[in-house]
């Protein structure tokens, strides 16, 4: 998502969801993302971590506000 953003905008995650499928004990990992939606406001992206094998390890979910950084309140403490 963050590859679609434009110049001053940030995301902020609301919902992280990560459901892990089986055991690795070594080698190589490829992880593949993809944004299903990016609107003005929000944003929503999924992944997948195989083996070399093609093997699914975990999958994720997630959903993100779309911020302007003038937007964040930020703490001085």
């Amino acid at each position: 998502l963050g590859t679609l953003l434009k110049e001053g905008e940030l995301t902020v995650t609301v919902d992280l969801r990560v459901n892990f499928i089986s055991n690795i004990r070594g080698g190589k990992l490829i992880g593949q993302g993809r944004v299903i939606h990016k609107g003005k406001l929000t944003g929503v992206t999924e992944a997948q971590v195989r083996t070399e094998n093609g093997e699914i390890v975990a999958v994720g979910m997630s959903t993100h506000l779309i911020v302007s950084r003038g937007d964040l309140r930020t703490s001085d403490t």
